[in-house]
Order: structure tokens, then sequence, then C-alpha cells
């Protein structure tokens, strides 16, 4: 959530740079916006690769379960930065008044991309979670 809202003010600013038809402002307003999204996103990611276990043990004792967790938690980890990294890019170019590149980028990745390999995955290799059968 906190990229979300990083998002939301990024957009805000790089658009208020850009009414004021001032690019310094706007891309200092961006990469601004860019930094603080991708340190957090690095610290939450840090926190997911370096005490799985600990974080699954707030929410179950199930010795499985945390096992199972910890390696899904590691996976985690790496997506934080780049999917942080995209939500943040996309409310400044938001900002921008592209709303163009982020819709395809984003059809691309989930839909063209992303979808076609789950499917592949799960239902073609059986890479399916041991727990759901």
């Amino acid at each position: 959530m906190v990229p979300l809202g990083i998002s939301s003010a990024a957009a805000v600013r790089v658009g208020q740079a850009v009414g004021r038809k001032d690019r310094p402002g706007v891309a200092t307003s961006g990469w601004t916006a860019l930094l603080l999204g991708t340190v957090f996103m690095a610290v939450a990611g840090l926190a997911l690769w370096t005490a799985p276990r600990w974080i699954l043990r707030v929410f179950t004792a199930d010795a499985a379960v945390v096992a199972s967790g910890a390696a899904l938690l590691r996976i985690a980890a790496l997506f934080e930065l780049f999917d942080g990294f995209q939500t943040v890019a996309t409310g400044a170019l938001r900002g921008l008044g592209d709303t163009r590149s982020p819709m395809l980028a984003h059809l691309a990745g989930y839909w063209l991309i992303g979808l076609p390999i789950s499917y592949v995955l799960c239902f073609r290799l059986s890479w399916a979670c041991p727990a759901s059968g």
C-alpha cells in the first residue's frame, strides 16, 4: 500500500509541475517518488528475505506451513522491489498525462506473459502448491 500512496503523490506532484511548465520539477518529483518507493520496497523485501520464518510464525505454528511459506516469502522478497517500482512509475507517468504506456506494459506483462507462463507452470508442468493436492 505504501508504493500505491507514493504513486498517488507522484501523480499529483508531477502533474502540478507539468501544469507550471517546470521541467526540472517534473524530473525531481518523478525521480524522488521512484527513489522513495524503491527504498521502502527494498527494506520490505529485505525483511521478507532475512526473517521469513519469524514473519510466518506470527500467523501459524504449523512447521510444515512455515517451511513451505519461508521459500515462498523469499520469492516474494525478490518481487517486492520490482512491484513497488512499477507502481510508483505508473503514478509518475499518470502525472505526465501518459496512461497509455502503463496500460500497454501491464497488458503485456500480466496478460501476454504472466498468465500463459502461470498456466504452463501450474497445469502443464504441475508446479501446483503441494498443499493444494
